[in-house]
């Protein structure tokens, strides 16, 4: 090496981290030396519980010391470019951050700057390129609150939160963080992406096999709304406000149902269907046969018409057993007799035969006002549905007749969560439980959360 030049030790960034990894550790083993080495000595649980209870220690202080090694250049600054103007800042002091993970808690000291000449910009570059969450609890930890408060009222979630990850919460935190991730998320989110939704009808598609049936069934359920204002406030009653629900899944030859997507919002007809044009709006171009199951409203099969064109019309059979019955009961002293009759009036429904039955009603004679009135009804329904019945012909296609898989969504989407017991709802805050619902059923809750960080560090940089 020639006269005057210096000789500088090379750092290793990864023994830097160690060394301080190993202190760290030391210290975690030291905090557990009473334990160890106590008279009584500590089984399994009590072993496992106190290694939960500690492990925030050893691995906040890992991950604090792996952030500080990777990201040293940035904590070092004391200049800085404005990101509006290109100002070179100089650093106006060290600001203290508390960070709760999920691998544990610690705090960083790291540089903040403000441009004096446009004032447009301050922040914490570490914040930007780290990136950080404003509040104290991070990404990884809101991610998974979330999930759980998608299952569990607000207060239980937040208990078995900390329960079981050792992380406090609160159940307000978890109310916020939700409406917060659902104020910004996008219809575009939750349902699934048109080459997703391919992929999915590709994979339950065999050859050799009859091809999968694509069905858009629809149903509604009630939701318990309250109006807006304090709980302590003169509000008025709650009212129960229909929420309905689409889900579109593929009935396949051996009787197993392959989930598409899922969306439920409450709301009125012009919002439905307007969601009911999106969803057809993103759905591929198909060869599969598709049908369309529902109940008899006259306004949901006119959007299906105009939405679905291609798809095979099928009043759920269940609903028209309900119409059916409610007559023989009503027309019928004896049970028996009024089974008999109901029975062999559906049978003739599902052979196809429904001007049989539309004369048979015709000429049956009512035992009293409310059977006639009944009857009129039942008339009227199989009329405006006979292109919709003709069950055993569905059977022999493939097609369902009944309402099951639009039925098992409302209850683990909508009355799971939104019908707990003493459960009222803002209207907003209903339908924000059932899109992280939706996400989560659909499968889109990754794409759901992640807009959420992106919309969260866009404002980082504001």
């Amino acid at each position: 090496m020639g006269a005057g030049c210096l000789a500088y030790a090379v750092v290793d960034p990864f023994e830097e981290f160690s060394q301080v990894a190993t202190a760290v550790f030391q210290q975690w083993l030291e905090n557990l030396r009473p334990a160890i080495e106590a008279e009584a000595k500590p089984d399994l649980r009590q072993l496992s519980e106190l290694f939960s209870k500690t492990r925030g220690e050893l691995l906040g202080g890992c991950l604090k010391a792996a952030v500080e090694e990777i990201y040293r250049p940035i904590l070092q600054e004391t200049k800085h470019s404005c990101e509006y103007c290109g100002k070179v800042l100089s650093r106006k002091r060290m600001a203290s951050k508390r960070c709760s993970t999920m691998q544990g808690e610690f705090e960083l000291e790291r540089p903040y700057f403000y441009c004096e000449t446009c004032k447009g910009w301050a922040g914490h570059p570490l914040d930007i390129a780290l990136g950080l969450a404003r509040e104290h609890h991070q990404y990884d930890v809101q991610e998974k609150m979330i999930r759980l408060t998608a299952d569990l009222p607000y207060e239980l979630s937040s208990k078995h939160f900390e329960r079981l990850s050792g992380v406090g919460l609160g159940s307000h935190f978890a109310h916020t963080m939700l409406n917060e991730v659902v104020k910004y998320a996008r219809f575009s989110d939750v349902i699934p992406q048109t080459e997703d939704i391919e992929t999915r009808i590709n994979e339950a598609s065999h050859p050799g096999k009859s091809p999968p049936v694509l069905v858009i069934a629809i149903d509604g359920a009630h939701t318990p709304i309250r109006p807006p204002g304090g709980r302590k406030d003169k509000r008025g009653k709650g009212e129960w406000k229909e929420t309905k629900g689409v889900r579109i899944y593929l009935a396949t030859s051996d009787d197993r149902i392959v989930h598409i997507l899922s969306w439920h919002r409450n709301g009125d007809k012009k919002a439905f269907a307007w969601d009911l044009k999106r969803i057809a709006a993103g759905m591929p171009k198909t060869d599969l046969q598709v049908a369309a199951l529902a109940d008899g409203a006259p306004w949901i099969w006119k959007l299906v018409k105009k939405y679905f064109p291609a798809a095979r019309q099928v009043l759920d059979y269940f609903h028209c057993a309900e119409h059916v019955h409610k007559v023989a009961n009503e027309q019928y002293a004896d049970p028996s007799a009024a089974v008999e009759w109901a029975e062999a009036t559906l049978v003739r429904l599902s052979l196809g035969r429904t001007g049989e039955v539309i004369g048979g009603l015709r000429r049956m004679k009512s035992r009293n006002a409310d059977a006639r009135e009944e009857i009129r009804k039942l008339i009227g329904y199989i009329d405006a549905n006979r292109k919709r019945l003709a069950y055993d012909d569905c059977k022999a296609q493939g097609i369902p007749k009944g309402s099951g898989g639009i039925e098992s969504a409302n209850k683990y989407i909508h009355h799971a969560r939104l019908k707990r017991s003493g459960a009222w709802w803002l209207k907003p805050n209903a339908n924000g439980m059932l899109l992280i619902r939706c996400a989560v059923y659909n499968g889109t809750f990754n794409r759901v959360f992640d807009c959420h960080v992106a919309f969260q560090q866009e404002l980082l940089n504001i």
